[in-house]
C-alpha cells in the first residue's frame, strides 16, 4: 500500500470527467444480411474496432455456430463467416461453447485470433458478490471475447506484436451477457481509447485494509464491456495508478476526508492492484473515488470516477490471554509477511524462515534472537511454499531466482499459439555469511516451479517450465543438477514432480506424467535408485485425469505413502474425489487404502512418525471447514486413532518422541477472494498436542493472531518453532503437554 496523504478536503476535487470516448449509443445497430437461423434463442454482440469505432463486426451465435461478420460489410452469409464450435471444448446439452474465429480484416491491416466463448459459473454463486449479480440473470454463463489487435505505435503480447484485449465475465457494471435481438446485444470496443477503471464493484470496511484490482482498456455499451488489456509491454513498469479518495466525515457537517494510494503490484497478465486502508476517522456511506494512471510516450489513459459503499468497522473477535509455552518470537524484516519454511540447523542454535509471497529469507540466531543472514529471494509467487533448500550441513542454501516470463502470440502453419521465453535462475548463498557463491541457469534457460535437493546435497531437481511454443498449459520437465559442476540434464518430460526420499536417501518416489498432456496428470507413481534414477518399481494410477503423490516412507523405507486424487467424471464446477494409500516400495502392490469420507474432504498433509512406524494425515473439508485427522498405523495396516475438529487443521508435526503431535487448529472462512481474509477478524489459533495412541488433546495452547502455515520441532524436541504474523513463534514444551510447572509466565 502506499498512501500519500490524508487530510480533509477544504476545497474539494475536481474529478476527471471521462475523455476521449465514443458516443457508442448512437451506433447504428441493423445487420444487413442474416443467414436462416436455426435456434430459438439466437444471441448477438456488435464488436467495434479502433479508435473512432468505425470497424463494426457482429457476432451472432446460433446454438453451437458463431456467425462473424470478419469484413465487415453487415453481410453473415458469406462462407468464411460461419464459424462451428470447437467439438473438445464446447458441450451444447450444457450451452458451453468455444469458437476460435480467426482474424478480423481491417483495411489494409488486420486483428488475429478472435476467441469467443460461453462457460458455466454454477461454482460461483456460492459467493455472495456474485450472487447477487447472478440471481437477476436467467441461465447465466461466463462469456468471453478476446481479439489480438493491430494498434499503430504500441507493441504488445499478441500475434506479431498485436495488443491482446478481452472482454470477460465481469466489469464494474455487470456481467457480460449477449443480447436477445440486435437493438440489445452490448457493444464491446477494441482498440478504443483507454481508461483504467475497477475491474468490479467494490465495498469498503472502516479500518479494514482491501485488496483493490484495476483493469486499462476501453469501455463498452453494456455491463461486462470492458474490453481490458494485457499490461506486458504496453504500461511501463514505472508507470503505476494512483487512486484519490474522498471519505464521508463521520461528523455529517464536516467536510469530505481526502486520501491518495499507489498501487506497485500487477497480476494475472491484466490486474493492476494494491491496498486500500480505510481509516478509522471516517463516516458511513459513499465515497468517490477517481482512478488515474499516469500518461508515459505514445500512451495516454483517461481517468475514471466510481463510487464505493463504506460499511462500519466490523469488530474482531475478544482477544483472549496466549498460552505461557509462547516465550519468545524472532522478528522478521517484514512485519505482516507470511513466514514459511521454517527449519532448525541440526544443532538447534540456528533457524531460518522465508516469507511469502516472494521473499525475504532470514537465518536467526535462537538464543539471542539477532538475525545472522538475510538473502533476498525477489518479489513474486512461488509453487510451493517450501520454495528454498537447505544442504544437510547447514552450508549453504539454493534460492531460485524467478523471472516474468516474456509470452507472445504467433501462427505457426495457421495456427495461432502461445510462445514464451523463460530466464530464472538458481542462486546459492553461503548461509554463514549471506554471500551469494554462484548461480545456475539451463541452457537454454527455463523457468523453476520447483526445486528439492537430494538427502546428501550433492544434487537437486528442478521441476522446470520449457520455452517455445505450446497451446494451452505450458510444458514441463524435471531436471537432475549436479552442486559441485552446474552440470544438469533434463530426465522427464511432463509435470513430473519429486517427493519422498527414503530414511538412507538411496530411493526417490516420483509422480510420472503422461508423455503428452495438457492438465499435468499422473500415470503411475515410480520408485527409483538416486542418482542413477534406476526404477525399482511402478505403481499404476488407475484413474483417469489424476494426480498422484507419495510424501513419505514409512517402516525403514519398505513402505511409502501418498494420495491419488482424480477429476469425477461430469461433475461441474470440477470436483476431485482422493484416497490415502500405502504401497510396497519394492513390488508396488497397494497394502492399504483410506477413502475421503464426504465429497467435499481433501487429504491436506501427511507426515511420519521418527521411528516410521506411524503416520498422520489431515483433512479438510472444504464445504463446512471443518479438519479431521488420522493417525494410521502403518505396520498393522489400520486406522490407530481420528480426531474431529470445528476448525481447520494444519502443519501436523511429530514430537522427537513420537509420542504425540503437534498440529495448528485456526477457523478459515470462505469468500471470493481469500485474501479478504482478515487475520485479526478471525478467532485465535491454537496449538493443538494429540496423543498418537488415541488422539486425545492433550493441551491446547493459544496463540496470537496469525496464519500459521509452517511449524518445526528442535532436535532436541524442547522448542515448538511456527509461524506467525511477520515473526517466528517459539513455544516452551521442556514441559510435556498438559504439565506446565517449568514453563515461565509470559
Amino acid at each position: 500500500m502506499g498512501r500519500v496523504c490524508f487530510a480533509v478536503c477544504c476545497a474539494g476535487w475536481l474529478l476527471a470527467p471521462l475523455a476521449g470516448a465514443v458516443d457508442l449509443a448512437g451506433i447504428e445497430r441493423s445487420i444487413g444480411k442474416l443467414p436462416e437461423l436455426t435456434s430459438s434463442s439466437p444471441e448477438y454482440c456488435l464488436l467495434v474496432i479502433g479508435l473512432e469505432a468505425n470497424k463494426r463486426v457482429w457476432l451472432v451465435r446460433d446454438g453451437a455456430v458463431l456467425y462473424v461478420d470478419r469484413n465487415g460489410n453487415g453481410d453473415l452469409t458469406e462462407p468464411d463467416e460461419r464459424v462451428a464450435a470447437d467439438p473438445e471444448n464446447s458441450n451444447s446439452d450444457e450451452q458451453v461453447f468455444y469458437f476460435q474465429a480467426g482474424e478480423i480484416s481491417d483495411g489494409p491491416t488486420s486483428h488475429k485470433d478472435l476467441r469467443v466463448s460461453w462457460s458455466k459459473v454454477d461454482h460461483l454463486l456460492k459467493h455472495d458478490y456474485y450472487r447477487a449479480i447472478l440471481d437477476k440473470i436467467e441461465s447465466p454463463r461466463a462469456c468471453r471475447v478476446s481479439l489480438d489487435v493491430a494498434m499503430p505505435g504500441q507493441r504488445g503480447s499478441g500475434v506479431d506484436g498485436r495488443v491482446q484485449q478481452s472482454a470477460s465475465l465481469t466489469d464494474d457494471r455487470g456481467w457480460l451477457q449477449f443480447g436477445s435481438q440486435p437493438d440489445s446485444a452490448p457493444i464491446v470496443h477494441f482498440g478504443g481509447p483507454w481508461e483504467v477503471r475497477f475491474s468490479g464493484n467494490d465495498r469498503w470496511r472502516i479500518g479494514r485494509t482491501k485488496e483493490v484490482y484495476l483493469v486499462f482498456g476501453t469501455p463498452g455499451l453494456g455491463p461486462g464491456t470492458m474490453t481490458c488489456t494485457e499490461y506486458e509491454g504496453i504500461i511501463p513498469p514505472s508507470v503505476k495508478p494512483r487512486l484519490r479518495v474522498l471519505y464521508p466525515n463521520a461528523d455529517a457537517a464536516g467536510e469530505p476526508i481526502a486520501a491518495e494510494y499507489e498501487f506497485t503490484r500487477r497480476c494475472c497478465t491484466v490486474n493492476l492492484y494494491g491496498d486500500v486502508h480505510v481509516p478509522d476517522g471516517v463516516g458511513t456511506g459513499t465515497a468517490k473515488v477517481e482512478v488515474s494512471l499516469e500518461s508515459w510516450p505514445g500512451g495516454y489513459v483517461a481517468p475514471s470516477v466510481t463510487e464505493v459503499e463504506i460499511l462500519p468497522a466490523q469488530p474482531g473477535p475478544k482477544y483472549e490471554p496466549v498460552s505461557p509455552r509462547l516465550v519468545s518470537k524472532l522478528e522478521h524484516s517484514r512485519p505482516n509477511g507470511a513466514i514459511v519454511n521454517i527449519r532448525y540447523s541440526p544443532d538447534g542454535a540456528r533457524l531460518i524462515a522465508g516469507t511469502y509471497p516472494g521473499g525475504i529469507i532470514h537465518v536467526w540466531d535462537v538464543a539471542s534472537g539477532e538475525r545472522l543472514v538475510t538473502i533476498d529471494a525477489g518479489e513474486g509467487y512461488h509453487a510451493s511454499l517450501e520454495y528454498f533448500c537447505i544442504s544437510p550441513d547447514w552450508q549453504t542454501a539454493l534460492v531460485p531466482r524467478r523471472k516474468k516470463g516474456a509470452f507472445t502470440r504467433v501462427e505457426r502453419n495457421g495456427k495461432t499459439l502461445n510462445h514464451v521465453e523463460y530466464s530464472d535462475l538458481v542462486y546459492v548463498y553461503d548461509l554463514n555469511s549471506g554471500k551469494r557463491l554462484r548461480e545456475f541457469q539451463a541452457s537454454p534457460p527455463r523457468g523453476i516451479v520447483t526445486l528439492r535437493m537430494t538427502p546428501d546435497g550433492s544434487r537437486f531437481f528442478t521441476l522446470d517450465e520449457v520455452s517455445g511454443d505450446f497451446d494451452g498449459v505450458r510444458p514441463r520437465a524435471l531436471s537432475l543438477w549436479t552442486m559441485a559442476t552446474g552440470e544438469h540434464r533434463q530426465v522427464e518430460t511432463g509435470s513430473a514432480n519429486v517427493y519422498a526420499y527414503s530414511p538412507d536417501g538411496q530411493h526417490v518416489a516420483m509422480s510420472m506424467p503422461y508423455p503428452i498432456d495438457e492438465q499435468y496428470f499422473h500415470k503411475s507413481i515410480d520408485i527409483v535408485t538416486v542418482p542413477d534414477l534406476k526404477k525399482v518399481c511402478s505403481i499404476p494410477i488407475d484413474h483417469e485425469r489424476a494426480y498422484g503423490s507419495a510424501t513419505c516412507f514409512a517402516l525403514d523405507g519398505a513402505v511409502v505413502a501418498g494420495t491419488i486424487s482424480w477429476l469425477q467424471p461430469d461433475v461441474t464446477p470440477p470436483k476431485f474425489d482422493s484416497v490415502l494409500k500405502l504401497w510396497d516400495t519394492t513390488t508396488g502392490e497397494e497394502v492399504y487404502s483410506l477413502p475421503r469420507v464426504s465429497m467435499h474432504e481433501a487429504f491436506r498433509g501427511l507426515v511420519a512418525s521418527p521411528d516410521g512406524r506411524s503416520l498422520v494425515v489431515t483433512t479438510l473439508d472444504m464445504e463446512n471447514l471443518q479438519g479431521r485427522l488420522y493417525v494410521v498405523d502403518a505396520e498393522r495396516r489400520s486406522v490407530r486413532a481420528t480426531y474431529e475438529s470445528d476448525a481447520a487443521l494444519r502443519g501436523a508435526v511429530f514430537h522427537p518422541s513420537g509420542s504425540w503431535i503437534a498440529v495448528a487448529k485456526q477457523t478459515v472462512v470462505k469468500t471470493a477472494n481469500p485474501r479478504d481474509d482478515s487475520v485479526d477478524l478471525l478467532p485465535q489459533p491454537s496449538v493443538l498436542a494429540i496423543d498418537v495412541n488415541t488422539c486425545e488433546i492433550l493441551e491446547e495452547a493459544l496463540a496470537t493472531q496469525t496464519h500459521m502455515t509452517s511449524m518445526v520441532f528442535s532436535p532436541d524436541g524442547q522448542t515448538l518453532a511456527t509461524s506467525g504474523d511477520g515473526e517466528v513463534l517459539l513455544w516452551d514444551y521442556r514441559a510435556p503437554p498438559g504439565k506446565l510447572s517449568n514453563v515461565a509466565t509470559k
